[in-house]
């Protein structure tokens, strides 16, 4: 295969060997790796942060319920729910984008695009499954254990 045609969107002479090119790949998989754990590092954070200040918020409540009796999981249940129901309407909004960004923009605007293959179908049902099970499991992880920490019976 004639070099020119390989890089046909690369300038003429950028990528002589395809050294440059390796390195750079190599570069923006570390980038993307290091970006993908500082937005988990984040969400978790966030999590973290709303379980306190809900707590907070309920303070009056949660000393209500402890002072008549109620155990620590009927306490954490609204917790719980609450995360619950957030993490799914999340992943139904992640889901409904990434339909709509593959009809909308892959297949109506960028269908003949010949130079790397597309997304296709099974591709985006995988990352939905990916976002349908990480989305929750994100959000209950953190809330499981520190529901424990700030609602203690």
């Amino acid at each position: 295969m004639d070099r020119r045609r390989r890089f046909a969107c690369a300038p003429q002479g950028a990528f002589p060997d395809g050294g440059g090119a390796l390195a750079l790949a190599a570069f923006a998989r570390g980038a993307r790796g290091g970006a993908e754990a500082a937005l988990v590092v984040s969400a978790l954070l966030l999590v973290a942060n709303t379980i306190r200040l809900a707590a907070f918020a309920r303070r009056k409540e949660i000393g209500i319920m402890r002072l008549v009796g109620a155990s620590t999981l009927y306490i954490a249940l609204p917790f719980l729910l609450e995360a619950l129901v957030t993490a799914v309407v999340g992943v139904a909004l992640a889901a409904g984008a990434l339909v709509a960004f593959e009809q909308f923009v892959v297949i109506e605007r960028y269908s003949g695009f010949t130079v790397f293959p597309l997304v296709d179908w099974a591709d985006l049902a995988y990352a939905v499954g990916v976002v349908g099970i990480a989305g929750p499991v994100i959000t209950l992880v953190p809330t499981l254990l520190l529901t424990r920490k700030y609602v203690k019976v």
